[in-house]
C-alpha cells in the first residue's frame, strides 16, 4: 500500500466516476484519528477529501498534525492538494490554478465543449478529466472522441512549442508511462470510509458494499491477489498504460474486478492512438 485515502463524508467530492451522495454525515473525530495514526505507521501518503460543507474546527485541528494532502472543491482550501470541479462553467471562469485540477464531465458534455476546453488548457499545470457516464459511450460516437482528442492533441503541441508544457490524463499521460499506471485501488491505495471501516475505494463504500477491515483490525480484502495487473490476464498484455482500469467500473460492467467492460477499453485505445500521434510530432 501507499496511500490512504480519507473520506470525510458520504458527501465529500468524487475522486473518480462515482457520485458523491448528499448525505452530509461526518466521520467521529476518534475514527478519523485512529485512520491518521495507522497511516502514518504504515508509512502511507494520507489524501484528505472534502465534502463542501465547512469542518469543525476541532477536525481542523487534528488534521494540521498529520502531513496530508487536500482534496476539496473551491470551497475549501485547496493549498497542496488537488481541485475538483464538477462544472464546465466553473471550470472555464478560473483564471489560473497552480495545483492539479480534476474536472468532472459526462461524455456529451466534452464533445460539445471540447473547443472551450482546448482553449483553458494553458490555465493549468495539469487537468484530469473523468467522465461520470461511461455506460453512455458507443461504437457509435468512437471517431467523435477521437476527432475531440486530435483537437486537444494539437492544441497541446501547440503550447509545447511555446515552451507551456501542459499536462491532460487523457493524451500526455500515455507519452511519459513504461508500463502500466492504473487505479490500482485494494492495491496501491486503500480508503477508509466516514463509517470508520475501510472500502476498496469510495465507490464500494457509496455502494453498500462490504468493508475491509478497519484501523484496529487492519486490511483485509478477501482475494486481494485478483486486484493485481498480474491476474487480469487482459490488462497486463495491454500497452495502454495510462488506462485506470477502474475496479469499481469493471465490477459494474463485467462483475469481475479483473476484467474492464467493452466500453472502457474503447476509450482508452482511442486515446492511445492520439497520444502516439503527438510523441510523435514532438519527437
Amino acid at each position: 500500500m501507499k496511500y490512504l485515502i480519507i473520506q470525510l463524508s458520504d458527501a465529500s467530492v468524487s475522486l473518480c466516476n462515482y457520485t458523491a451522495s448528499e448525505n452530509d454525515n461526518l466521520i467521529s473525530l476518534d475514527d478519523l484519528k485512529k485512520g491518521l495514526i495507522w497511516g502514518v505507521k504504515n508509512g502511507l501518503s494520507i489524501q484528505i477529501v472534502f465534502p463542501n460543507f465547512e469542518l469543525p474546527k476541532s477536525y481542523l485541528s487534528l488534521l494540521t498534525r498529520f502531513e496530508h494532502v487536500n482534496i476539496c472543491s473551491t470551497k475549501q482550501s485547496v493549498e497542496n492538494g488537488i481541485l475538483v470541479i464538477d462544472d464546465i462553467d466553473e471550470f472555464l471562469s478560473i483564471h489560473s490554478v497552480e495545483v492539479p485540477v480534476i474536472l468532472h464531465l459526462t461524455i456529451s458534455e466534452f464533445l460539445k465543449r471540447q473547443k472551450d476546453i482546448a482553449e483553458n488548457l494553458y490555465k493549468f499545470i495539469r487537468l484530469n478529466i473523468i467522465f461520470t457516464d461511461i455506460q453512455n459511450f458507443s461504437d457509435e460516437l468512437s471517431e467523435e472522441y477521437e476527432r475531440a482528442l486530435a483537437m486537444l492533441s494539437d492544441k497541446i503541441f501547440e503550447l509545447y512549442v511555446r515552451e507551456q508544457p501542459v499536462q491532460l490524463n487523457l493524451i500526455t499521460d500515455r507519452t511519459m508511462l513504461t508500463r502500466m499506471n492504473n487505479c490500482n485501488a485494494g492495491v496501491d491505495s486503500i480508503t477508509l470510509a466516514p463509517d470508520g471501516n475501510f472500502y476498496i475505494c469510495p465507490a464500494f463504500y457509496l455502494s453498500s458494499s462490504s468493508n475491509c477491515g478497519s484501523p484496529e483490525e487492519n486490511v483485509n480484502i478477501p482475494n486481494n491477489h485478483l486486484y493485481t495487473l498480474s491476474f487480469a490476464p487482459i490488462c497486463r498484455e495491454c500497452d495502454a498504460f495510462h488506462c485506470k482500469r477502474c475496479i469499481y467500473q469493471n465490477k459494474f460492467f463485467t462483475y469481475e474486478i479483473n476484467t474492464p467492460g467493452h466500453k472502457q477499453c474503447t476509450m482508452s485505445h482511442i486515446e492511445r492512438n492520439v497520444s502516439r500521434i503527438l510523441l510523435e510530432k514532438i519527437r
